[in-house]
Protein backbone atom coordinates (compact mmCIF):
# COMPACT_ATOMS: atom_id res chain seq x y z
CA UNK A 1 0.00 0.00 0.00
CA UNK A 2 1.23 3.47 -0.82
CA UNK A 3 2.00 5.75 2.04
CA UNK A 4 0.62 9.25 1.85
CA UNK A 5 4.06 10.90 1.56
CA UNK A 6 4.90 8.64 -1.41
CA UNK A 7 2.09 10.14 -3.52
CA UNK A 8 4.04 13.16 -4.86
CA UNK A 9 6.85 10.87 -5.99
CA UNK A 10 4.38 8.42 -7.57
CA UNK A 11 2.68 11.32 -9.37
CA UNK A 12 6.05 12.55 -10.66
CA UNK A 13 6.96 9.06 -11.90
CA UNK A 14 3.58 8.67 -13.60
CA UNK A 15 3.97 12.05 -15.33
CA UNK A 16 7.46 11.13 -16.50
CA UNK A 17 6.23 7.76 -17.78
CA UNK A 18 3.31 9.38 -19.64
CA UNK A 19 5.59 11.95 -21.30
CA UNK A 20 7.97 9.30 -22.54
CA UNK A 21 5.24 6.85 -23.57
CA UNK A 22 3.50 9.55 -25.58
CA UNK A 23 6.76 10.57 -27.24
CA UNK A 24 7.48 6.92 -28.09
CA UNK A 25 4.03 6.51 -29.65
CA UNK A 26 4.55 9.63 -31.74
CA UNK A 27 7.99 8.45 -32.88
CA UNK A 28 6.55 5.08 -33.92
CA UNK A 29 3.68 6.78 -35.74
CA UNK A 30 6.17 8.90 -37.74
CA UNK A 31 8.03 5.74 -38.78
CA UNK A 32 4.80 4.00 -39.81
CA UNK A 33 3.62 7.05 -41.77
CA UNK A 34 6.94 7.34 -43.59
CA UNK A 35 6.83 3.65 -44.55
CA UNK A 36 3.23 3.94 -45.73
CA UNK A 37 4.19 6.94 -47.85
CA UNK A 38 7.13 5.16 -49.46
CA UNK A 39 5.75 1.67 -50.15
CA UNK A 40 2.48 1.92 -52.02
CA UNK A 41 2.92 5.01 -54.13
CA UNK A 42 6.45 4.52 -55.39
CA UNK A 43 6.35 0.75 -55.89
CA UNK A 44 2.85 0.60 -57.27
CA UNK A 45 3.58 3.40 -59.74
CA UNK A 46 6.69 1.54 -60.84
CA UNK A 47 4.71 -1.67 -61.33
CA UNK A 48 2.13 0.27 -63.36
CA UNK A 49 4.90 1.72 -65.56
CA UNK A 50 6.37 -1.75 -66.08
CA UNK A 51 2.98 -3.20 -67.05
CA UNK A 52 2.46 -0.43 -69.59
CA UNK A 53 5.97 -0.91 -70.99
CA UNK A 54 5.98 -4.70 -71.25
CA UNK A 55 2.34 -5.56 -71.99
CA UNK A 56 -0.26 -4.28 -74.39
CA UNK A 57 -2.17 -2.61 -71.54
CA UNK A 58 -2.82 1.11 -71.54
CA UNK A 59 -2.24 3.21 -68.42
CA UNK A 60 -5.92 3.10 -67.40
CA UNK A 61 -6.10 -0.71 -67.51
CA UNK A 62 -2.69 -1.23 -65.89
CA UNK A 63 -3.46 1.19 -63.06
CA UNK A 64 -6.77 -0.48 -62.31
CA UNK A 65 -5.28 -3.99 -62.36
CA UNK A 66 -2.32 -3.14 -60.13
CA UNK A 67 -4.42 -1.32 -57.53
CA UNK A 68 -7.10 -4.05 -57.64
CA UNK A 69 -4.41 -6.66 -56.95
CA UNK A 70 -3.01 -4.50 -54.15
CA UNK A 71 -6.41 -4.32 -52.42
CA UNK A 72 -7.35 -7.90 -53.32
CA UNK A 73 -10.36 -6.54 -55.18
CA UNK A 74 -12.00 -8.57 -57.94
CA UNK A 75 -13.83 -6.20 -60.30
CA UNK A 76 -16.03 -9.05 -61.54
CA UNK A 77 -17.72 -9.24 -58.12
CA UNK A 78 -19.42 -5.90 -58.85
CA UNK A 79 -22.61 -6.32 -60.87
CA UNK A 80 -24.85 -3.60 -62.30
CA UNK A 81 -27.82 -4.59 -60.15
CA UNK A 82 -25.92 -4.24 -56.86
CA UNK A 83 -26.81 -1.30 -54.67
CA UNK A 84 -24.26 1.05 -53.11
CA UNK A 85 -24.19 -0.70 -49.73
CA UNK A 86 -23.66 -4.10 -51.37
CA UNK A 87 -20.81 -2.71 -53.50
CA UNK A 88 -19.18 -1.29 -50.35
CA UNK A 89 -19.22 -4.79 -48.84
CA UNK A 90 -17.18 -6.27 -51.71
CA UNK A 91 -13.67 -7.04 -50.47
CA UNK A 92 -11.26 -4.20 -51.28
CA UNK A 93 -13.77 -2.07 -53.22
CA UNK A 94 -14.00 0.82 -50.74
CA UNK A 95 -10.20 1.06 -50.52
CA UNK A 96 -9.90 0.81 -54.29
CA UNK A 97 -12.26 3.71 -55.04
CA UNK A 98 -10.77 5.79 -52.24
CA UNK A 99 -7.11 5.48 -53.29
CA UNK A 100 -7.14 5.09 -57.08
CA UNK A 101 -7.04 8.52 -58.80
CA UNK A 102 -10.46 9.56 -60.11
CA UNK A 103 -9.31 9.62 -63.74
CA UNK A 104 -8.82 5.84 -63.55
CA UNK A 105 -12.28 5.13 -62.09
CA UNK A 106 -15.54 4.59 -63.91
CA UNK A 107 -18.40 7.05 -63.43
CA UNK A 108 -20.12 4.58 -61.10
CA UNK A 109 -16.96 4.19 -59.01
CA UNK A 110 -16.49 7.97 -58.77
CA UNK A 111 -20.12 8.32 -57.70
CA UNK A 112 -19.65 5.56 -55.12
CA UNK A 113 -16.55 7.30 -53.76
CA UNK A 114 -18.49 10.56 -53.45
CA UNK A 115 -21.30 8.74 -51.62
CA UNK A 116 -18.72 7.04 -49.36
CA UNK A 117 -17.23 10.43 -48.47
CA UNK A 118 -20.66 11.94 -47.75
CA UNK A 119 -21.58 8.91 -45.62
CA UNK A 120 -18.31 9.20 -43.68
CA UNK A 121 -18.88 12.90 -43.10
CA UNK A 122 -22.48 12.49 -41.95
CA UNK A 123 -21.79 9.54 -39.65
CA UNK A 124 -18.46 10.83 -38.29
CA UNK A 125 -18.15 10.47 -34.52
CA UNK A 126 -14.87 11.83 -33.09
CA UNK A 127 -15.07 9.58 -30.05
CA UNK A 128 -16.00 6.35 -31.81
CA UNK A 129 -13.66 7.04 -34.75
CA UNK A 130 -10.68 7.92 -32.56
CA UNK A 131 -7.68 5.67 -32.13
CA UNK A 132 -5.86 4.87 -28.90
CA UNK A 133 -3.61 7.91 -29.23
CA UNK A 134 -6.72 10.11 -29.41
CA UNK A 135 -7.96 8.53 -26.17
CA UNK A 136 -4.60 9.27 -24.52
CA UNK A 137 -4.80 12.90 -25.66
CA UNK A 138 -8.35 13.16 -24.32
CA UNK A 139 -7.40 11.99 -20.84
CA UNK A 140 -4.20 14.05 -20.79
CA UNK A 141 -6.23 17.12 -21.73
CA UNK A 142 -8.64 16.43 -18.85
CA UNK A 143 -5.72 16.05 -16.43
CA UNK A 144 -4.15 19.26 -17.72
CA UNK A 145 -7.42 21.17 -17.33
CA UNK A 146 -7.64 20.03 -13.69
CA UNK A 147 -4.05 21.12 -13.09
CA UNK A 148 -2.81 17.57 -12.58
CA UNK A 149 -0.65 17.32 -15.70
CA UNK A 150 1.68 20.17 -16.56
CA UNK A 151 3.45 19.13 -19.78
CA UNK A 152 2.32 20.39 -23.16
CA UNK A 153 0.11 17.92 -25.00
CA UNK A 154 1.70 17.04 -28.35
CA UNK A 155 -0.42 16.38 -31.43
CA UNK A 156 2.37 15.79 -33.97
CA UNK A 157 1.45 12.17 -34.62
CA UNK A 158 -1.65 13.03 -36.63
Amino acid sequence: MLRFWDLPRAYEDLTWAMDHALQHIQDQQKIINSLEDIYPESLINEIIDLRVSFTNENEWTATRKVWADHFNFDEEEITPEMGWSKRMEVDGYADFIQIVPAKFLTKQENDDDFDRQVDSHVTYDPIADGDLLDVVHHYLYDLKERGLYEKEIHKEAH
